[in-house]
């Protein structure tokens, strides 16, 4: 028996560290002992364990049947606890897959049970459970109310740990609603708590959506500031998938201003952790950025041999946001080569599936890469219907970024009708928050834009001035495809 326990606390420490393989040993060795001698309760202990290194490895579908497994055991133990625990663990894989429904429903079970047995603990956890399932349905309001009464309860019952983790859920809320006062006031309050109570792991959590914070903001100093706090603290405890995370967030600053040397290295590493420890889902997310920064650069076939890589480790790991987003990039690639047929395969594909899955992201994203398409082949009527649909769906997502899109979207929109002076406006708009958000690329894209919508009423000194801007920026970042882009409308000599 107390073999097993110490198998147990050992596993723990392996898969804090990132040693998966070696946390999973020791997991099936203390399973194979319960069983042994007959302990079932032990048994569905050890279940419950190794879903959670299970977790780290994406491995959701078999978390799914180990958690049902374990539950049976629980029901013919008549252990209600490890029931409901049971419960939210087959919540936690089902959302991860991105049902939501069924995570739904397996948390309002959970809770059920926790509710009979008045466990305070199991109450506080699957409240917030289901507000991180109406947080990822972009239901705001539903899921701050599920996180204020969880950390009622937390508080009543002195949860400190329980009340950080609550509070940092309720900024990243406010944080997508773009009420950035209060997602620092309760980021901070979190970040305080865990200072005070020696909690290191959440701490470095703090830091991660502090410095996300920032971002959004357009503070980057201190977002950098921010996920270096974090990145020390992970190395120093030896959480790698946080320091990967990490990595990820410092490689996104570095990208987005065009810094892509250094972006990439902190990709590549991201990407060398997460492969090492099995978290295969996330080596896609490391990989995505790497392609991006690949076909910005104008790399296209490597670009594209990233994407199906991609593809392929989202499908055998049903990583199905990333998978979308995959379809939408390589959509949006197909268009800049010009192959519109097979760009319209990846965007309908991609478009299905978002909304089923009803992933407001990944449709946003699929939507606005269609309406490039459409535009293309002069299809307005379509384009400014799934334009409409963009519009209904960034209600939801309030952000800078979002707003910036919109706004390009629209400009182009009116470009192709030839209504320059609305054309103008948006762009303009669009790029007044990119050189505020200081991201070089979609800068030298407006800029590129601003100047054939100038070009085309008359006004050809400004419009050189635009595209020479466009191309100085291009030719800085080293995005050739572009830069070749820009040399070719001024070779046409616009001032005739």
């Amino acid at each position: 028996m107390q073999l097993i326990e110490l198998l147990q606390k050992r596993s723990e420490l392996l898969h804090l560290i990132g040693k998966n393989e070696e946390a999973q040993n020791d997991q099936d060795k203390a399973l194979s002992m319960a069983r042994k001698i007959g302990d079932k309760k032990k048994e569905a202990d050890c279940l419950l364990l190794l879903c959670a290194t299970y977790e780290s490895l994406s491995r959701f579908p078999e978390i799914k049947e180990l958690s049902k497994k374990a539950r049976k055991i629980y029901n013919e133990i008549k252990d209600k606890r490890g029931k409901w625990r049971s419960h939210m663990v087959t919540g936690v894989a089902c959302l991860n897959l991105n049902e939501c429904d069924k995570a739904l429903h397996s948390f309002r079970r959970s809770l059920k049970i926790a509710e009979d047995l008045k466990d305070a603990f199991g109450i506080s956890n699957n409240l917030n459970n289901i507000g991180m399932v109406f947080e990822s349905l972009d239901k705001n309001e539903e899921s701050l109310r599920h996180y204020m009464k969880a950390l009622k309860i937390e508080k009543k019952n002195n949860f400190n740990s329980e009340i950080a983790a609550t509070l940092h859920n309720i900024s990243i809320i406010y944080k997508k609603q773009s009420e950035f006062s209060k997602a620092i006031e309760f980021i901070n309050q979190a970040l305080q708590l865990n200072k005070k109570i020696g909690n290191r792991r959440l701490l470095a959590n703090n830091y991660i959506t502090l410095g996300s914070i920032n971002r959004i903001r357009g503070d980057f100093k201190e977002s950098i500031y921010c996920y270096q706090q974090a990145l020390e603290i992970y190395k120093d405890i030896g959480f790698r998938s946080g320091e990967a995370a990490a990595l990820n967030n410092l490689g996104v600053i570095y990208n987005n201003h065009c810094q892509y040397e250094k972006a990439r290295d902190y990709f590549q590493h991201m990407v060398t952790i997460m492969r090492a420890t099995g978290s295969h889902i996330h080596e896609a997310v490391g990989l995505m950025n790497i392609a991006s920064i690949e076909q910005q650069l104008g790399k296209y076939d490597n670009a594209k041999r990233l994407y199906d890589k991609i593809m392929e480790i989202t499908l055998r790991y049903r990583g199905t946001g990333i998978y979308l987003d995959c379809l939408s990039a390589l959509g949006n690639l197909l268009i800049e080569t010009g192959d519109l047929s097979d760009a319209e395969k990846y965007l309908n594909k991609s478009l299905r599936i978002a909304r089923d899955k009803k992933i407001v992201s990944c449709q946003f994203s699929a939507l606005q890469t269609f309406v490039l398409l459409l535009l293309k082949r002069n299809e307005l009527l379509k384009a400014k219907e799934y334009y409409r649909e963009m519009i209904s769906i960034a209600e939801k997502t309030d952000t800078k970024e979002t707003k910036a899109n919109i706004l390009f979207t629209w400009g182009l929109i009116q470009l192709r009708e030839k209504k320059w002076q609305r054309a103008l406006s948006s762009l303009k708009k669009a790029l007044q928050i990119h050189e505020n958000m200081e991201n070089p690329y979609n800068c030298a894209k407006l800029k590129y834009y601003i100047g054939l919508t100038l070009s085309l009423p008359g006004q050809k000194t400004k419009a050189k001035k635009q595209l020479a801007e466009a191309l100085n920026i291009f030719k800085k970042i080293g995005a050739k495809k572009w830069q070749e882009k820009v040399e070719k409308v001024l070779s046409f000599d616009i001032s005739q």
